[in-house]
């Protein structure tokens, strides 16, 4: 309740914006209020549900939530052209407002073993997450051998290292690394990462690709990415199901590698007279790979952890997704800049081609990180804190 309260204000307050610093700190609080969102519906959903069935509730909460993802750019492309941009965030307000009452109503309270808060840890990766994005997106105009960037990237990395060490010793982490003691999380929190490095580097470039390189307006983009986003609707609940009956590691591979195939696939056709009939193979197999991987990595990672610390692992899912996206993002904007640019069509093509090449690289290393998944269906029993069996 409080996640969408926070998100309902963070929305007015980007609306009634009059410049782009007060934009971005707008954005900043519906950051804050997302973030409580996010990982509290895992939990719920999660927590609902027996570890032989989660992945098919994961897979059937994504599929909503794909329904709003294809929505999403087809509803804020219409009112941007009909409307203005502020609209865009107006929007969210009504709905935040609607959905309060329902969730005191339908959704049970829970609370997990902690009371405390590890803000040493919060602090500490959100820094080190800073540090190597900034020096990432910063280093071709700057320079990489600038003070700045070497500073950047340096001291991100001490920073993380930094966040592991307070981690090992402190009395409530945020990420309690034994957590990585399981294949499962490992691998799982892994190909997490890189998936999502993969899917929001994607999803950066590709709307612009439509619009600059092809010339489409807003609503004519957001229409053209249906083939892609509207796979999520139908795949992840089906894939969800699939995992409880065959295990993790092959749907989430599967996924992965179709994701691999499809991003390629666009990179290697990204051309300013590229017909869209011809991105729609493409599109429509990396969004079935996409929407296959992401529920069954999120089953994976919280059926690894005892009931009890559920909300963690959603948490740290949570948190390692989108510091994927944060990278992947990072990484892919590198190669755009030093490769193509905005000054045409033509150096976006180009650009655009070399990112989606860095998406589609970090998502077979998210196929091969998969590979370390254990064998076999999802686990049917979950050890407690004392000990305790829970069928």
């Amino acid at each position: 309740v409080a996640g969408m309260l926070i998100f309902a204000v963070g929305s007015a307050a980007a609306a009634l914006s009059g410049s782009v610093g007060q934009l971005i700190a707008a954005r900043v609080v519906q950051g804050v209020g997302g973030a409580l969102i996010l990982p509290l519906s895992l939990t719920v959903v999660t927590g609902a549900f027996p570890p032989e069935r989660r992945a098919a509730a994961i897979g059937a909460l994504e599929g909503i939530t794909g329904l709003a993802v294809a929505a999403g750019p087809v509803l804020g492309g219409l009112i941007a052209e009909q409307l203005t941009w502020e609209w865009v965030f107006w929007i969210n307000v009504p709905i935040a407002i609607l959905a309060v009452p329902l969730v005191l109503v339908v959704v049970e309270e829970s609370h997990g073993p902690d009371r405390a808060l590890d803000g040493v840890g919060c602090v500490l990766i959100t820094a080190a997450a800073v540090g190597v994005v900034w020096g990432l997106v910063r280093g071709n105009e700057t320079g990489w051998t600038s003070p700045e960037i070497v500073l950047s990237l340096v001291g991100g990395t001490a920073l993380a290292a930094g966040f592991v060490a307070w981690e090992r010793r402190a009395a409530r982490p945020m990420l309690p690394l034994r957590f990585f003691r399981s294949r499962s999380f490992s691998a799982g929190a892994g190909a997490a990462f890189l998936l999502a490095a993969s899917l929001y580097a994607t999803v950066f470039f590709l709307a612009q690709f439509m619009q600059v390189s092809l010339g489409e307006d807003s609503l004519g983009a957001g229409l053209r990415l249906l083939p892609w986003t509207g796979t999520l609707l139908i795949t992840a609940p089906l894939a969800g199901a699939l995992a409880d009956r065959i295990g993790h590691r092959r749907v989430l591979a599967g996924g992965l590698l179709l994701q691999s195939v499809g991003i390629a696939w666009l990179a290697i056709v990204a051309d300013v007279g590229l017909s869209y009939t011809t991105m729609i193979a493409p599109l429509v197999l990396a969004g079935v790979g996409t929407a296959a991987g992401v529920p069954v990595a999120q089953a994976a990672i919280v059926s690894s952890v005892a009931d009890a610390e559920v909300g963690k692992a959603a948490g740290s899912n949570n948190m390692l997704q989108e510091l994927g996206g944060a990278f992947g993002i990072a990484a892919a904007v590198a190669l755009f800049t030093s490769v193509g640019g905005y000054g045409s069509p033509g150096a976006f093509a180009d650009g655009f081609g070399a990112a989606l090449g860095v998406s589609a690289g970090l998502s077979v290393l998210g196929f091969v990180t998969s590979l370390a998944l254990p064998r076999g269906a999802a686990r049917r029993f979950v050890v407690w804190p004392r000990g305790r069996n829970l069928r």
